[in-house]
């Protein structure tokens, strides 16, 4: 389990950044404790931004309630990653300048994988590659140390120097999960995206040394059994290319550290490029989005890893650019999607397009990966770009390209099944998908180190009805959440067991989708009268082919084209009639009952 702690940054401009602890509500009475985060008080705390009268945020947990949560999790037999989390609490209208854009005021509620040097690289003026920009970082970074806490009666404290910085968000979570007993596994960040490609002097990144010495600094405070990482960005843990040619590898300095343990990436990969209707150049390759071979196999194809769009227009247009590397033979350098290659190859920096004699410090094999994000927005096309999420405070919010945005749960549940499938042995990963290290004997990504975002701690189904209390309620319908969908059925699920419960066990179902929250079978009946009204609600047949029983969803791309030609004609009949029903004997209405899982599982109908 990783256990997400939030703190809120204020600024996408690194040197003027803080990042505290907020709460939703400055004044409420908690029992049996009183709200303290580091030894902030609630009545001296910052509350979040208010989006419509209410809370942009949630606020941060208490330390007793983590201390417990980490404790209540430990007694379960669940091992805990401790996940300190930023979140950019930046309203609209800030007054803030944008370092990337100039603008008066910073996108609303951005991404944390903005903030960079100010002016942002590339920018006229950036201190990109210099002292300042390290200076700026560190600001960011700050100077507390682990010497400045202290255990109190219960609670971590701090002495040190007043700030509101990273390194005192960081440390004092160190603190609080050995005051826990201990955690298997700790963050020090994550998906600092922007921030770890910012140079100092002489081509150094401060952001990555200032990580590798938080690391180390963690390590000393939860001690060499408790591993300790980063989680990069899916775009962000491998090379970072320039207009020149250069390649780097801003990271590598950090992976290769004593005090990290493995690889972190919070894997959100585009797996397909749907559109609707079947003139478009994924539908070559399958006959539905929800093809769950297709979509195992673009985790190591299609775009990031054969091909990209360098803009909206070629994206439009499916006019796609090739990754390849004629210099050197090293495609997977600019393949974001190739974790294999990146793993299992030596990294070789290149100044002005020429490869570097010497590696980096990275050892091929020599650590594992751990997906401590994935997943998908229970949304139309949602695999086009999982990353996205549908937040509509968020500048950074939105939905996958070409999407309806209808709540689509299936495309959600069959990338997790792909990635699951892809990586972890116990949904039948081989060693062909994730392969094992000659160095320390496990598998590339390391089994049962999938995390799946994100299950939300607030009560189902109060979350997400409960708008007047929670403003982002409304995102839950198709955004990334499994609280309230995890425990619904796949249908290909679901006909597996009614026909299994028949005895019919050699049937093929992987050609329908759709999940169903329940389904009840209240009397004897046979399979086909179990099955119909699920036939009729997601429109597909049941055909023997092969010997087997084969579930098919109607529709799809065109298979042939008959012409009368193909047609056997009977004598005196036409070889294609069409009859038209009269009007009375049409439906007037469709009616459906159901049993609604968002209500207390009440009868409704429609």
């Amino acid at each position: 389990v990783s256990l997400v702690v939030a703190w809120f940054g204020d600024d996408l401009r690194a040197g003027a950044c803080s990042i505290r602890p907020k709460v939703d509500i400055g004044v409420k009475s908690t029992l049996p404790e009183a709200w303290m985060v580091s030894g902030l008080p609630r009545l001296l705390a910052q509350t979040t931004t208010q989006v419509n009268g209410r809370a942009a945020y949630g606020g941060t947990p208490a330390d007793t309630s983590v201390v417990a949560a980490i404790q209540a999790l430990t007694a379960r037999g669940l091992k805990v990653t401790l996940n300190p989390f930023v979140m950019m609490d930046v309203p609209p209208g800030s007054g803030r300048e944008d370092p990337w854009t100039g603008a008066a005021s910073q996108p609303a509620y951005p991404w944390r994988g903005r903030i960079t040097c100010h002016p942002a690289p590339g920018r006229a003026g950036s201190p990109d590659g210099s002292g300042t920009a390290a200076a700026q970082v560190q600001s960011l970074f700050g100077s507390a140390q682990a010497g400045h806490f202290y255990s109190h009666a219960g609670l971590i404290l701090y002495s040190g120097p007043a700030e509101w910085t990273l390194r005192r968000m960081v440390l004092h979570y160190a603190h609080l999960a050995a005051l826990a007993g201990g955690v298997e596994a700790i963050l020090i960040g994550s998906e600092c995206a922007a921030l770890t490609r910012v140079r100092g002097a002489g081509g150094s990144f401060p952001a990555v040394e200032a990580l590798a010495t938080l690391a180390a600094d963690v390590k000393g405070i939860v001690g060499g059994g408790v591993r300790v990482s980063y989680a990069a960005d899916w775009t962000e843990y491998g090379a970072q290319t320039f207009a020149d040619g250069s390649v780097a590898f801003p990271l590598d300095g950090l992976w290769a550290s004593p005090a990290v343990d493995f690889v972190g990436i919070d894997y959100y990969p585009p797996l397909t490029d749907w559109r609707d209707g079947s003139a478009h150049l994924d539908a070559a390759e399958a006959t539905s989005i929800y093809d769950p071979d297709f979509l195992k196999a673009r985790l190591r194809s299609g775009e990031a890893f054969d091909w990209y769009y360098p803009d909206d227009a070629a994206r439009a247009a499916q006019a796609r650019t090739a990754i390849t590397d004629g210099a050197y033979g090293e495609p997977w350098i600019y393949r974001q999607k190739d974790l294999w290659s990146w793993w299992a190859n030596a990294h070789h920096p290149r100044a002005g397009g020429v490869r570097a004699p010497s590696a980096t410090a990275w050892v091929p094999m020599g650590k594992p990966i751990r997906l401590m994000e994935t997943g998908c927005p229970a949304v139309d096309k949602g695999t086009n770009r999982p990353s996205v999420f549908p937040d509509a405070k968020s500048d950074d919010g939105g939905y996958p390209p070409f999407s309806s945005r209808r709540r689509d749960d299936a495309i959600q549940r069959r990338m997790i099944a792909a990635v699951l499938a892809t990586f972890e042995p116990a949904a039948g990963a081989g060693v062909s998908d994730n392969p094992v290290s000659p160095v320390y004997g496990g598998r590339m990504v390391e089994p049962g180190a999938v995390f799946l975002w994100t299950w939300d701690a607030r009560p189902y189904p109060e979350f997400p009805l409960a708008t007047s209390v929670w403003a982002d309620g409304v995102n839950w319908a198709s955004g990334h959440w499994l609280t309230g969908r995890l425990g619904s059925a796949p249908l290909a699920d679901l006909l597996v067991a009614l026909c299994a419960d028949h005895g019919v066990g050699d049937i093929d179902a992987s050609g329908v989708a759709g999940v169903v929250d329940g389904y009840v079978v209240d009397s004897p009946m046979s399979a086909r009268d179990a099955i119909e009204p699920l036939a009729r609600a997601f429109a597909f047949e049941a055909v023997e082919a092969g010997g087997r029983i084969v579930f098919a969803a109607r529709g799809g791309r065109i298979r042939a084209a008959l012409t009368g030609d193909d047609l056997v004609v009977e004598e005196d009949r036409a070889p294609l009639s069409l009859v038209r029903a009269q009007e009375t004997e049409l439906p007037l209405e469709v009616g459906i009952t159901f049993t609604d899982a968002g209500s207390d599982y009440r009868t409704a109908s429609v």
